[in-house]
This record gives C-alpha cells, structure tokens and sequence, in this order.
C-alpha cells in the first residue's frame, strides 16, 4: 500500500514501512513502471497500482455499477456493525449475493465493521464476523481495537484493513497495525 501524503510517503511493502519519500517514489517505479519524483510524491496524496480502484456501494444496484465499470473493489456495510448502518445498506442475504457477483468478476468486496463499541455493541458481533468469513468477504474494515482483536480471534481468514475512522496519521502507527496482522492500513483524512 502506498500513502503519499503532505508529510512524506507511507508504503507497506511486505514487512517494512518506508517514510522517506524518495526510496517511496523509488518503489512505486519498480513494482508499477510509473515513475514519481520524490517532489511528487511528497506534494500529493495519489494512490498507484499496488493500490485498488475501491469504490462504496450503497446498495446493490450501486455495487453492481461500480464492478462494471472497472472497480477492482467495492465496499459495502451491513445493517449493523458500520458508521452508515442503516435501511440502504445490505442485509445478510445481499451481502451473500454481492459476495457471489463480485467474485463472479474477479474482484474483491470488503465490508465495513468500523464503529466504535461500547461493550453492549460486541452482541452479535461474533457471529457477523463468522458470517461474513464464512461467505468469502475479501478483508473487513475495522476501527478499533477490540474488533480487530476479537477478528482475528474468531475469524481468522478475514483480511483486516483499518480504516481511516482509526486516525492514523503517522507511521510509527501504521507500522504499528502491520505488526498486529492489519493488511492495509486507511490513514486518517487530515493527512490528505
């Protein structure tokens, strides 16, 4: 993953975390043939090919859209356990059929489990995540902590992306996370 911001460039590269901008920028070259210059990468927040178009997808016909026309990736929530939980978003049944159709293109579909709990809201929680493993969800996208725990915990083949609700703003974080299984990790907004 590569995250160019004002402050430097983030790169998740297998085991390490690069900062300095320059050996960022050298990367990107090798692995994707695009060259940016070290100015470049220190001036903008642009996302190269290690990265996936990803787009949201409110519903169905919003997903179905986003696939066709060329998303590597969609995101999605359910009807709880997401920020925007609500009557728009997918029931279980439809996270199953977006899983199916999504695969069926040979893309990927990660769902959204980034609220911030309080200890009443881990109910169900458990068995969502099971679920949600269970149909082949590519990664979920998590906020805190104690999901992320209790994720990796209960189901296991989940990939676990942070999301940008985590505020993650520097490095020494995002090294952090990849030290605890996270896959990619969403810097915060304030960094773009």
């Amino acid at each position: 993953m590569i995250k160019l911001s004002k402050g430097g460039a983030y790169l998740i590269n297998g085991t390490e975390v690069i900062e300095d901008s320059q050996t960022a920028a050298q990367e990107v070259a090798a692995k994707t043939g695009k060259n940016v210059t070290k100015e470049e990468a220190a001036k903008n927040t642009i996302a190269y090919g290690i990265l996936e178009n990803h787009n949201t997808s409110g519903n169905m016909d919003k997903l179905k859209m986003a696939i066709r026309y060329g998303a590597d990736a969609v995101y999605c929530a359910g009807k709880r356990f997401g920020l925007r939980a609500g009557n728009s978003n997918f029931s279980d049944e439809e996270l199953k059929e977006a899983v199916q159709f999504v695969h069926e293109h040979g893309k990927k579909i990660h769902v959204t489990c980034n609220i911030i709990p309080h200890n009443e809201d881990f109910e169900g929680l458990e068995d969502y995540l099971k679920f949600l493993e269970s149909i082949g969800v590519d990664a979920i996208i998590v906020a805190d902590m104690g999901i992320f725990s209790l994720a990796k915990r209960v189901a296991p083949g989940l990939e676990l992306h942070v999301s940008t609700q985590a505020s993650t703003t520097n490095w020494h974080t995002v090294q952090m996370w990849k030290e605890l299984g996270a896959a990619r990790v969403v810097a915060a907004r304030e960094v773009s």
